[in-house]
């Protein structure tokens, strides 16, 4: 058995009866202002992988924290500006033209190959490699680790230490 046949006008009705939804419930989200940007693909991440919600709930404040202090952060921040006030209303206007900036950009990127003049591989560990080795060391996360390794440790020293009960 087939489902009835909804007539192009039913149908029309039916589709925007959806929309009507589910712009009244993006108003609702938005002035509750209880969805931050982004929060809908962390939370279908921690769905769709298994473990990524463990992860990402563990190392969530550390990135934060990091990110803040990041010297990149006031660029993308500005960047960010630029997009929402430059780019969004040409995407609006002209998105065959934004598209076709876009494969231009990337044609000139895989031509030029800044990757290879820019990171040699000699010299990327050299220059990278102690400041990431210090950035892990110094985070939160590290630090707590190793305190708690060293009190585990400061107490099985006490513990054997302690001489047992004498008795008579």
């Amino acid at each position: 058995m087939s489902a009835p046949q909804l007539t192009p006008v039913e149908r029309l009705a039916l589709s925007r009866e959806r929309l009507r939804v589910a712009i009244a419930h993006n108003a609702a989200a938005r002035a509750s202002g209880a969805t931050a940007p982004g929060a809908g693909l962390i939370d279908i991440l921690k769905t769709a992988v298994p473990g990524a919600g463990l992860l990402i709930d563990t190392l969530g404040p550390t990135f934060k924290q990091w990110w803040a202090r990041h010297p990149l952060q006031s660029s993308s921040a500005m960047t960010s500006d630029v997009v929402r006030t430059v780019l969004r209303p040409v995407a609006q206007r002209h998105p065959v033209a934004l598209m076709a900036g876009a494969v231009v950009l990337g044609a000139v990127l895989i031509w030029s190959r800044p990757w290879r003049w820019a990171f040699r591989p000699r010299n990327l560990f050299a220059t990278i490699g102690p400041t990431l080795v210090s950035s892990v060391l110094a985070s939160a996360a590290v630090q707590s680790w190793i305190a708690s390794v060293l009190a585990q440790e400061k107490d099985s020293a006490q513990a054997q230490n302690q001489e047992p009960p004498v008795s008579e």
